[in-house]
């Protein structure tokens, strides 16, 4: 290499540090550019599902129902996919719960008011009623 080369990628090396660390600073913001939330919802067990389960989101295993389709199939497995099936009973894959007639009293208030209520679940995004 030669001289200019040499300060050349010197440079080139210094403004990907320089940017690395202003995207770094600035990580909240990035996020809300790319996803529309200042921080990611994932979980170690939401990543193992996806890359080990889910095949890197190739394969969602839909063809294991073919298997259970079988009346020897006990009900609970009939015509189920089996990775998602074993998933939910190791803690890896997601169940839907709904939440319904919520009822909040007695807030130390003295006068009359707008409340919202926030929940928030472990790597969700919070919901906001």
């Amino acid at each position: 290499l030669n001289f200019v080369e040499a300060v050349e990628q010197i440079a080139i090396m210094c403004l990907f540090f320089l940017v690395v660390i202003c995207l770094w600073t600035h990580r909240a913001k990035v996020l809300v550019l790319f996803t529309g939330d200042d921080r990611l919802h994932c979980t170690g067990l939401d990543c193992v599902w996806w890359t080990l389960c889910r095949c890197c989101g190739l394969c969602d295993h839909e063809w294991t129902r073919c298997l259970t389709r079988s009346s020897c199939c006990p009900d609970q497995v009939r015509e189920r996919n089996l990775v998602r099936l074993v998933g939910r009973i190791l803690g890896l894959a997601t169940y839907t719960i709904e939440i319904s007639n919520l009822a909040v009293g007695d807030l130390p208030c003295t006068h009359q008011g707008n409340f919202y209520l926030c929940v928030e679940c472990a790597g969700n995004p919070p919901m906001v009623t």
